[in-house]
This record gives C-alpha cells, structure tokens and sequence, in this order.
C-alpha cells in the first residue's frame, strides 16, 4: 500500500487482473458495513482500495483535460500563425504590385521627357527588396511559437471506460 502511487501515466506491463477494471468488477458488490462488521482493518482496506481507485480515475481524467487543453492551444497556435503567413503574402504581393507600378510609371515619365527632347538615360530600376520587407513586417508582426506536438499519456493500468462529457476540464 505505501508503494502505491495514484498519479501519473503508468507505463509498466500489468497483467489482466491488475487492472483497475477486474479491481473494480470485484469489489462492486460487497458493502462496507458488512465488512466493517466482518473485520475493521479488512474494511479500512477496502475503503483504501475503493479511494485509490477514485483517486487514479480523477487524475487520468485531470491528465486528459490537460492533455485536450494543450491541444487546443498548439491548433490554436498554428491557426494563428497560418492567418500571419497569409497576411504576410497578401501585404508582400500588394507591395510588389504598387512597387512595379510605381517603377512603370517613373519609366513611363522618363519617356515622355525624353520624347520632348531631354536626354534619355537608361538606368536600371532597383528590384523590390523582399527580404526588407519581410524583415519588417516580420518586426511588427511577430510569429507565433507553436508549442510541441502533445502525446498522450500510456497508462497500461487503466482499462476502466470513462465518457468524454465527464472528463470537461473544470
């Protein structure tokens, strides 16, 4: 009994009949009061055993809230970053776009006044520089951190079916 610890995945081999299901099978049945009245320690004993099954039901269901939870966020996390990718796309092709436009129409000017005489120069037009602009709004938009990818607990002791609507994170 004191080597017995509720908490935490239990990930060493267990045999049928140590399993919380066959555990509880067998004591479904018997009343306290008549083993109270049978022996006092058998009835401690079983009311031991009777907790430390509650308390392994509450601490998996906890473990999985948890565990739902933590999913939630890294989706949560990845939803978020997916929008900022997208944004960052869009504002890069409209800013490539208004930045080719204003090339043509500067390269448009230069030709109208060399056709009134002035002389024509043919400089090449600097290229947009997407890596500035990434850098930018990469400062003003920050990444979202998306948080490792969870997995779930092994708990090879536990067999006992438990319905999701009871394992609500509270």
């Amino acid at each position: 009994m004191s080597e017995y610890w509720p908490f935490g995945p239990k990930e060493e081999t267990y045999k049928e009949y140590h399993k919380l299901k066959f555990i509880q099978d067998n004591l479904d049945g018997i009343a306290e009061e008549q083993v109270d009245e049978y022996s006092i320690a058998l009835g401690k004993l079983l009311k031991w055993v009777k907790l430390a099954i509650e308390v392994r039901i509450e601490d998996l269901k906890v473990r999985r809230a948890h565990k739902r939870q933590l999913r939630n966020e890294r989706q949560e996390a990845i939803d978020k970053e997916k929008e900022r990718m997208d944004k960052r796309t869009a504002e890069f092709e409209a800013a490539k776009e208004a930045y080719d436009q204003k090339i043509n129409d500067e390269k448009e000017a230069r030709k109208a006044a060399a056709e009134e005489g002035a002389e024509e120069e043919e400089d090449e037009a600097p290229e947009f520089d997407a890596e500035e602009f990434y850098a930018i709004f990469d400062e003003n938009n920050l990444p979202v951190e998306i948080p490792d990818e969870v997995e779930d607990d092994i708990d090879n002791d536990f067999n006992l079916v438990i319905p999701d609507d009871t394992m609500e994170a509270e």
